[in-house]
């Protein structure tokens, strides 16, 4: 059993490609999507994989203990201490008439975000203001399609424009608004610092519109090296999560089995706290695909 949980972020430096291989749809090579939201996600096995692959690379001499953290390749006869969940969307960039782009999220990402945090929360004051987040939450949708909230003063009718859309600011009590910004703030302010005027929440409807519009589509081709053109193949489309996306995951750990545990003297709290000093002396990571071309590089955001 899992006892102990941490909330990780992230944000994309360059655009990522989860993939789910070839598909018949529009796009060729589409990425990693929710099945009932279609937001787009990045699966637990690519993301764990990646992190484990960076560690060994950069912390040889502890091959024994990353292994014995998050499972070795080959002949492992136990499971990991770490298990990692998949990557959700907290907040997608938008081009914007304003600030050149904006962070999107909505109602139902952020009421389960909350609910996530929750779920990795041991202290009861901490359940009280996550519960107070989201009373204050529901109480300001819900937000009609063509609507936004943002966290500046905005005036009436103020009008923002989201890629080719236009949007009308929602201008709910202005003292149930203070809190429920000031609770916003106080709990993204140290993750997105001087982002914190980019971000706007949308409706439930046209968030997942925009998520499922707006990535990033890249047209590729295959160039023979001997006679330089086309190689056998007509072009061919890739989905990308754009860069500037900001995710998170949470990191579980639970304690070794008996035989193994009287070895090491460590429980799960500590193992969670030597994964979280392996996560943090990295900073950068490469998820996905296409990483000889720049692709899927992640920066950690300290929390």
């Amino acid at each position: 059993m899992y006892k102990n949980a941490e909330t990780f972020y992230f944000k994309a430096v360059t655009p990522i490609h989860a993939g789910t291989g070839q598909d018949l749809g529009i796009v060729d090579m589409p990425i990693q999507r929710e099945s009932h939201t279609n937001i787009p996600k990045i699966e637990a096995s690519s993301l764990k994989g990646s992190i484990k692959q960076q560690l060994l690379i950069a912390n040889n001499g502890e091959r024994v203990n990353i292994e014995r953290l998050l499972g070795k390749d080959k002949d492992n006869d136990k499971a990991s201490i770490i298990s990692i969940t998949d990557a959700k969307l907290l907040f997608f960039p938008v081009r914007s008439a304003i600030n050149v782009y904006s962070l999107i999220t909505c109602p139902f990402v952020l009421k389960r975000y909350y609910d996530d945090l929750e779920f990795t929360c041991t202290n009861d004051q901490n359940r009280i203001k996550l519960s107070n987040f989201i009373e204050q939450l529901e109480k300001c949708i819900p937000l009609d399609t063509g609507e936004y909230l943002s966290f500046k003063d905005n005036k009436n009718d103020e009008k923002m424009y989201l890629e080719e859309y236009e949007y009308i600011a929602k201008n709910p009590n202005i003292e149930l608004k203070e809190k429920f910004i000031n609770s916003f703030k106080g709990t993204f302010e140290h993750l997105l610092k001087e982002n914190i005027k980019r971000v706007l929440i949308l409706s439930d409807e046209d968030f997942i519109d925009m998520v499922s519009m707006y990535t990033e589509i890249i047209t590729r081709n295959k160039i023979d090296i001997e006679t330089g053109v086309a190689k056998g193949t007509a072009l061919f489309q890739e989905e990308y999560l754009p860069a500037e996306s900001i995710l998170y995951f949470i990191a579980l750990a639970r304690e070794e089995f008996k035989e193994s545990k009287a070895n090491n003297g460590l429980n799960d709290l500590n193992d969670l706290n030597e994964f979280s000093k392996f996560l943090e002396k990295e900073n950068y990571f490469q998820v996905g695909g296409n990483g000889t071309i720049g692709k899927g590089f992640i920066k950690l955001l300290k929390v």
